[in-house]
């Protein structure tokens, strides 16, 4: 299999466009979906620790 295989059937910009970056319009579309995914990942996250961090004002009853 050829490094260029993935350009088989592409025509126009779409080729060119492959050509330049290396990636096709799918390739793009599945990165985009991959980032939105990885973005919702740190939202959630970010929600989940506020809930477990502590205010260091408060007394933790170790006093």
């Amino acid at each position: 299999m050829s490094e260029w295989d993935f350009t088989w059937g592409l025509k126009g910009d779409a080729l060119i466009e492959a050509q330049a970056t290396g990636a096709t319009a799918w390739d793009w579309e599945w990165l985009a979906k991959q980032e939105q995914l990885k973005q919702k990942s740190k939202k959630k996250s970010k929600r989940k620790n506020k809930k477990f961090k502590t205010n260091p004002n408060k007394s933790n009853g170790d006093d």
